[in-house]
């Protein structure tokens, strides 16, 4: 051991170390091994790797630890301003002049404290609980040739493991050797890429005689390679043995962690990153702490409370010292003159002092703590109703939608653009066969997504009878296909049977894919392919009569029909070699040896190549999904590891991509960039400098294709006149506007009677100006199809900007060959472009989407056939893609409008206690003294006031479930924050002080100057606090009624029963012993309730307080009519239309 080995044991643990400070990787792992650092692994012998450090192979998508949830949640809970407020006043509470008990003022912020870190907690563990079944998965260690079973969190780096066919790969290996003796294997990464097509990998010659598990008894070698990095498609290393012998290891040799093996019976690996150094772990990020925009705009809001608290205060301490000082002598129940610390006209500056303090605490009601508690309850009984919603329950899978972020249900009526992923997502992962053309005749009746699609949207297509074809599931997966032609082998009769024939043969032997079945049941055999398409394929061949039942490494075997009575012969084809598909071939090949001798070549790929080489003589509910999540101004961005025309032939499926719609194609995938490669390799340039030049190349190549994009919106010309244009013919855009929606919905703004032709027709057109100026940004003609190529070029460079001002300006965006850590990245690039005030969603379904759905502002994850990764990783999860849309346009649409109304009320309701404080500090000389009882204030949010609000924030509906649906539009309301902004708040304060002054002067205008007793004594103390307070009961219960849209009897019973509780407490508090009840003693059954100037007074207070703001609202709701209005008036409409119009008369 010389200095040498010390040191490579220094640089190997420091590079662990900071590998443990970062759970993902970043474009500088990509370039750590240039700096001559090496990853080293001793195969087989896990001691000999201690030196390193290496972590252990535990994963964890948790937020806290142990010994960080403490701090960590506390951290999170005082992010709300209004909680450092709270807790000065509990600090204050404790000095001996505080008007309040600390008990009472300590108490409520430990509770609210709390409650928000319990909610935390029970996130936090059932993230734990997913992160404990993962890592304590089995797998067979054969580390020096014996075998036991270990758990995934023990293995460590120089492990040797073996892993069984639809197993999961532990951690990333390198592949020693397959139960295949020429060391292939097959594996499936969708849960890294999406990708369900299986890759080969194919072990080094070098280890293929490791055959079994004794042989690993003496087996040892040492594997050198880079460090760990978040490449999925890169590795280079070299395996060394004891004898010299020096093997090359690259991807093909590489078995990522989360990868599936397929369709081999096991494979041996050795361990080389473990745990957080994996390529999966270091493309994911840490668990992001996300604030919806309400709480941010919550703080905002009691920051601003808190200035006018603290003015007020100020105010209250100066007019307290100079009162002190000035006329305090005068008032002797004050006893000024005494030894009083407080009333000391001589010490007038402490008296301000502690007047200013007293107004803290005093005015702390415009700090509603209890707002914080409601909306924690709030949130979870929302959460619950969105579980509870059958609308969003998949039969198929069992399962219902799930809520595991409750704090940002509101940001789910205010998304702005979506993130999805393609595969999976927008499409169910499956491919059916069902048309074929052979010899320039076509076949089969049944109906594909694209006919279904073009027939929604109005585009004629070729095949008259697609649109009457049945659309029914098919019965086998893969294949549905409806003509008699070809079925039972009637195809036989026919005179180009021949053509027919090759058609078939080239079904079943030009692919990849694997058999798994019995031929005694041809039936039974199913198929492992690259791909979904190869999968269709092969399965069509067997109903065809051509069934693919083995393969060696140079024959396939395959049972074809030879009659139409079922006569069938088996045959044996030759397989002299494979040209694989490819991103630049754009097709694959076989040749083949026919039974006959003659030898053939066989292909099939993208009609974009095949057609040129050819004689020229021979989704439903996703896409209504994107539509109305498109008119409900909702800009769709689509995230893929796909190939370019796959995504784009998707995006037409599902509608995404619509007729007359200009694509703009930002692509380095043509020859300008192999023109630029070979000119760069005969410059005679040092690498580095042909590095440099090659990047700074390609970064001109896109910023000028990004720019002609530009231009297109700028001189609003057709892309086929830009030098790389591909676009088609222009249509007229704009998205549906509400009003023209509203027009033919009713028929004609003339026959609208509800509101008045010409009252509707000023809003309608009011309507359409403002929604065409919120969509100038957006041009609905074009879409934006980029390639991941092109996109590492903006995230690297200074391109960003360039980029998300075109992107922005597309209504679609499609980014193509998009690997995971991209994903992440887009997602940070489109929130930062779009700005705090408009709210990015991902969606995905796949490992590969974790970090695309923790960065965005709202992570959805569905729960598909790529596993639960992204699910785990999300903040909401459903089933299927569809359910997306009633979670925003219904459930988003209600929580944001119920969280909004909610949030509103209840500023007006504690500013109603709030001003009032203020008047009756004044009354009592700034002294702190209240006007009422201590616990009628105590009281008064907790019990009096609560419940109503809660209905509100859960149950209530501005529009039915089926109209949110039926009209898109609504849900621009959350976009532009129609229920929930500035104006509307100062609005909501501006009523509190009017309703405030009534609650408050009415008393003081009627108690002053009359009697109150029946004895003709006026009214005390108490009587004027117990009247004043029943108002201050009375209107914000009776104030919700305008808040309200969707009755029930739920709301009757709790605004009601508030109230009955305010007198019931009166009663009960009454009949306590004076020395418990003190001033209210008996108060409401010998004094108010007798009193008829007691219960005139109140309802007095309640019509004047109410009244303007029922006028107001009515006057806005004749003349201008929010978007939700005009859908109630047209549903009332309609509902009178259906009742008042006679039946027909038969004839």
């Amino acid at each position: 051991m010389g200095p040498d080995f010390l040191v490579h044991v220094w640089k190997s643990a420091r590079k662990c170390w900071s590998g443990r400070s970062k759970r993902g990787g970043d474009a500088e792992d990509l370039l750590a091994i240039a700096d001559g650092d090496e990853h080293e692994v001793h195969c087989n012998n896990p001691p000999l790797n201690a030196p390193f450090r290496y972590p252990d192979n535990r994963t964890w998508t948790t937020k806290y630890t142990w010994y960080s949830f403490v701090p960590r949640s506390l951290f999170e809970q005082y992010r709300r301003a209004a909680y450092w407020y709270f807790t000065a006043m509990a600090g204050l509470s404790l000095t001996p002049f505080s008007p309040y008990r600390p008990v009472s003022v300590i108490l409520p912020l430990l509770f609210v404290i709390a409650l928000g870190m319990a909610r935390e907690l029970w996130e936090d563990v059932r993230r734990a609980r997913g992160d404990r079944e993962i890592n304590s998965r089995p797998v067979t260690c054969c580390t020096r040739g014996t075998a036991q079973v270990k758990l995934w969190r023990e293995l460590l780096v120089g492990d040797v493991v073996k892993v069984k066919d639809k197993e999961f790969f532990p951690a990333d290996l390198l592949l020693l050797q397959s139960s295949n003796s020429d060391g292939v294997c097959y594996v499936e990464t969708k849960n890294l890429d999406g990708e369900t097509n299986l890759k080969v990998r194919q072990a080094s010659q070098s280890t293929c005689h490791l055959v079994s598990d004794e042989s690993f008894k003496d087996f040892d070698a040492v594997l050198k390679c880079e460090p760990p990095n978040a490449s999925l498609y890169t590795f280079s290393g070299r395996l060394e043995f004891p004898n010299g012998q020096v093997s090359p290891m690259g991807p093909p040799q590489v078995l990522l962690r989360d990868s599936c093996l397929q369709n081999t019976d096991y494979v041996y690996g050795v361990v080389i990153y473990a745990g957080r150094d994996t390529k999966v772990m270091r493309n994911a990020i840490n668990p992001p702490s996300k604030r919806s925009r309400m709480d941010q705009k919550l703080d905002h809001i009691m920051w601003v409370m808190f200035g006018i608290l603290f003015v007020m205060s100020l105010a209250t301490g100066l007019a307290g010292g100079l009162l002190t000082r000035f006329r305090l002598s005068r008032l002797f129940y004050f006893r000024p003159f005494e030894d009083n610390p407080y009333y000391n006209p001589r010490r007038a500056a402490i008296a301000g002092i502690i007047a200013f303090v007293n107004g803290l605490v005093l005015y702390g009601y415009l700090i509603p703590i209890s707002l914080y508690v409601t909306l924690e309850i709030v949130r979870v009984i929302q959460a619950l109703f969105i579980g509870q919603d059958l609308g969003m329950y998949d039969e198929e899978t069992d399962r219902p939608a799930k809520v595991k972020s409750s704090g940002l249900n509101e940001e789910l009526g205010q998304v702005d653009t979506i993130l999805s992923d393609k595969t999976g997502t927008l499409t169910a992962n499956q491919m059916d066969f069902c048309k074929c053309t052979i010899d320039g005749t076509s076949y089969g009746t049944g109906s594909t997504d694209v006919e279904r699609a073009s027939k929604r949207l109005g585009i004629p297509f070729l095949e008259a009878h697609a649109e009457d074809a049945d659309t029914s599931d098919p019965v086998v997966k893969g294949f549905n296909f409806q003509d008699d032609r070809l079925m039972d082998g009637k195809w036989l009769k026919q005179e180009n049977a021949d053509r027919i024939k090759l058609f078939f043969q080239t079904l079943a032997l030009c692919h990849t894919a694997l058999p798994e079945g019995d031929i005694a049941d041809p039936k039974s055999i199913q198929y492992r392919a690259e791909s979904p398409d190869e999968t269709a394929l092969v399965v069509a061949a067997q109903q065809f009569g051509y069934v693919f039942y083995k393969k060696t490494p140079t024959t396939l075997y395959v049972r074809e029909i030879t009659g139409t009575k079922g006569e069938t012969a088996d045959n044996a084809y030759e397989l002299l070699n494979v040209l694989e598909f490819s991103s630049a071939r754009k097709r694959m090949s076989v040749i083949v040896r026919l039974p006959g001798g003659n030898i053939v070549l066989l292909s099939k790929g993208a009609d974009s190549v095949m057609l040129d080489r050819l004689d020229r003589h021979d989704e439903e509910h996703i896409s209504i999904t994107l539509d109305h999540l498109r008119t409900a101004g909702i800009k769709i961005w689509v995230l893929t590891g796909d190939k370019m025309e796959t995504a784009i032939n998707i995006g037409y499926a599902c509608s995404l991509l619509r007729p007359g719609m200009d694509k703009l194609i930002v692509s380095l995938g043509g020859s300008s960039v192999q023109v630029l490669d070979e000119k760069l390799s005969h410059g005679g340039l040092s690498p580095d400098e042909r590095a440099r030049r090659r990047k700074d190349e390609l970064q001109n190549l896109v910023r000028q294709q990004l720019d002609d994009g530009l231009r297109a919106f700028e001189s609003n010309i057709e892309l086929d006149e830009l030098p790389r244009g591909n676009s088609s013919s222009r249509h007229e855009g704009g998205s549906g506007r509400f009003a023209n929606i509203l027009q033919r919905d009713s028929g004609g703004v003339s026959s609208f009677r509800s509101f008045g032709s010409q009252n509707l027709q000023r809003t309608m057109s009011r309507d359409r100006s403002s929604y065409t100026k919120m969509d100038d940004a957006v041009n609905d003609a074009y879409a934006l199809v980029i390639d991941g190529d092109s996109l590492a070029v903006i995230l690297t460079g200074d391109l960003q900007n360039l980029f998300m001002e075109l992107a922005t300006k597309c209504s679609s965006v499609i980014c193509c060959r998009v690997s995971p850590k991209q994903k992440a990245f887009v997602a940070k690039l489109v929130m930062k472009g779009l700005g705090k005030d408009r709210l990015c969603l991902a969606i995905g379904d796949g490992a590969n989407d974790v970090g695309m759905i923790q960065v965005a502002n709202v992570g959805v994850g569905i729960i598909g056939v790529e596993g639960a990764q992204a699910a785990m990783a999300a903040d909401f999860t459903i089933a299927k893609f569809r359910f997306l849309e009633r979670l925003l346009l219904v459930h988003g649409h209600w929580c944001y409008r119920r969280i909004s109304v909610m949030i509103r009320y209840f500023l007006f309701k504690v500013c109603l206690i709030g001003w009032i404080s203020v008047y009756s500090n004044i009354f009592t000389v700034f002294s702190g003294n209240p006007l009422y009882d201590d616990w009628y204030a105590s009281f008064y949010s907790t019990v009096f006031t609560a419940l109503p609000v809660g209905a509100v924030g859960t149950t209530d509906q501005d529009v039915s479930a089926d109209d949110c649906i039926r009209y898109p539009q609504l849900y621009r309301a959350g976009q532009r924050q129609q229920y929930f902004n500035t104006k509307l708040v100062f609005l909501s304060i501006i009523h509190s002080v009017y309703a405030s002054l009534v609650i408050f002067f009415f008393p003081v205008a009627l108690y002053l100057v009359s009697a109150f007793r029946s004895n003709g004594q006026p009214a005390a103390l108490q009587d004027f606090g117990a009247a004043l307070f029943t108002g201050l009961v009375l209107v914000p219960n009776l104030q919700l009624f305008t808040y309200v849209h969707y009755f029930t009897w739920i709301h009757h019973f709790l605004i009601w029963g508030s109230i009955l509780v305010w007198f019931l407490f009166l009663i009960v508090y009454g009949s306590l012993s004076p020395e418990l009840s003190t001033g209210a003693f008996r108060e409401f059954v010998e004094v108010l309730a007798p009193s008829p100037s007691y219960w005139l007074l109140q309802l007095l207070v309640v019509v004047v307080a109410i009244f303007p703001d029922v006028i107001v609202r009515s006057f806005q709701w004749l003349l201008r009519p929010a978007d939700y209005q005009i859908v109630l008036g047209l549903a009332k409409f309609k509902s009178q239309t259906t009742t008042t119009t006679p039946a027909p008369t038969p004839a």
